[in-house]
């Protein structure tokens, strides 16, 4: 029962929904069709009515009329009556006439107030779509507009880079301009000790000769014994410097022993077959590393590019291209979770870039063109940064992700033996433990930073 009420119910509230509906439109097309005409309407209602009434007006005068010419032919009086009725007659008749006139001016005026209203609905209905179309160009415009002002921003950000590219190529003419200035005055000079070198020689040995001729003449035993004793004295003083060179008299690093102890504890392999081997780059290869997250390798070489490769079943599969760089790389690392990829390069630049989009995050320049960098995950209490060393000699930089540099360092040196005053880094190595870094130099020395400053962001 209760089914059947709700159902007569939505029913009717559905026949209701409809009647409204249906009024609703009707009133709709009442307010388009009839409001802007309804002068006019009222206008010939009321000429329809006084024309109606004007009929019926002269129905009865003919009526009459006929009575009146009836009682005429029968000889009846009324003949100024009849008069009257028909001067009234011609009268209805020219208004009637009149009324019918203008009735048909309305008729053709609506005609062509119809055509005119279709006309317009026509134009009407044109001009909404010509709306429809101007809206759907604005739409396509905007998102053209969009879509320039994203291309835009992408375009500035590759032209700041290029810019800090194109400071950073400044810096390295610079660089090389002064030092091919100090090379050639450098060689100038070496040249000018070689003359000097040359012309002492030159005159030594004339003077040596001049001595054999002069003693060969007078004694020929003591000058064969004077010259084996500047043979034995110039040997004795040969050995006493490669005495010298080898004895190593230097302090050694309190933390050598405990060093030397770790590495011992350590099990030791020597490789004996090669597994994969494959063309990296188009030149020299500077630098490897093994992802600490998968089966990946990257390489760094001379070609600019840094290269990812997926080895797997003694087979080798590239993975991407970092690009970015405007000289060789000579150093690259991974992050603790290996997502980010770090590259030094000797363009006076260390670069960082996400290894799943390869995109380019972070390009902090230096002085001098880096050699060696590495990344240090961050710990708690703490946040990651990053080791660099590079051409112009200085001490490691930990930099977070982009600028922080350490206030104090400690530098320990592990000499094996040095002949050179200054050195280049080539490969930098920080400890998971200690807050230590160690660089492997060009002057056969191995050195060991010690960092015990908080960072400082600049």
């Amino acid at each position: 029962m209760a089914a059947s009420e709700s159902g007569a119910s939505s029913h009717s509230r559905e026949d209701s929904n409809w009647r409204k509906d249906l009024i609703l439109q009707l009133q709709e097309r009442n307010k388009k069709q009839t409001y802007c005409f309804l002068d006019l309407i009222s206008l010939h209602n009321r000429l329809f009515e006084s024309a109606n009434t004007l009929r019926g007006e002269n129905i009865q005068l003919t009526v009459a009329n006929e009575t009146l010419r009836r009682e005429a032919a029968s000889g009846t009086p009324g003949l100024s009556v009849n008069a009257d009725l028909e001067a009234r007659l011609l009268k209805q008749a020219e208004e009637l006439a009149t009324l019918h006139k203008r009735k048909g001016e309305h008729t053709q005026q609506i005609v062509d107030l119809n055509n005119k209203l279709q006309e317009m609905l026509k134009e009407l209905q044109i001009k909404e779509a010509s709306v429809v179309e101007s809206m759907e160009l604005n739409a396509n415009l905007r998102l053209e507009v969009s879509k320039s002002l994203s291309r835009e921003r992408e375009l500035e950000s590759i032209n700041q880079m290029l810019k800090d590219e194109h400071q950073a190529l400044q810096l390295a003419f610079a660089s090389l301009e002064e030092k091919l200035r100090k090379t050639q005055e450098e060689n100038r000079q070496l040249i000018e000790r070689l003359i000097k070198y040359k012309t002492r020689d030159a005159e030594k040995v004339n003077e040596e000769n001049d001595n054999f001729l002069n003693e060969s003449f007078s004694s020929p035993t003591a000058f064969l014994m004077q010259t084996i004793s500047k043979f034995g004295k110039r040997q004795a003083k040969v050995q006493k410097e490669l005495e010298d060179a080898a004895r190593d008299t230097r302090p050694v690093s309190p933390d050598r022993s405990s060093l030397k102890e770790g590495i011992s504890g350590l099990p030791t392999a020597v490789p004996t077959k090669v597994s994969v081997t494959f063309t990296a780059h188009d030149g020299e290869v500077y630098a490897v590393k093994w992802s600490p997250a998968e089966r990946m390798l990257a390489t760094g070489g001379a070609d600019r590019k840094v290269k990812l490769w997926n080895i797997s079943k003694g087979m080798s599969e590239s993975k991407g291209v970092l690009i970015g760089s405007n000289a060789g790389v000579m150093c690259v690392d991974f992050d603790s979770t290996g997502t980010l990829m770090l590259a030094a390069s000797n363009d006076y630049a260390s670069r960082v870039w996400t290894v799943n989009d390869f995109r380019l995050k972070a390009n902090p320049l230096r002085v001098g063109g880096v050699n060696c960098s590495d990344g240090q995950p961050a710990r708690r209490g703490s946040t990651a940064s990053l080791n660099t060393r590079s051409n112009d000699k200085r001490f490691p930089r930990r930099v977070p992700p982009v600028t922080c540099f350490p206030s104090k360092t400690q530098e320990y040196k592990f000499h094996a033996r040095q002949f050179a005053k200054s050195s280049v880094a080539m490969r930098m190595l920080s400890a998971p433990i200690l807050i230590c870094s160690l660089s492997a130099n060009t002057d056969r020395s191995l050195k060991s930073i010690l960092t015990w400053a908080a960072c400082t962001h600049t």
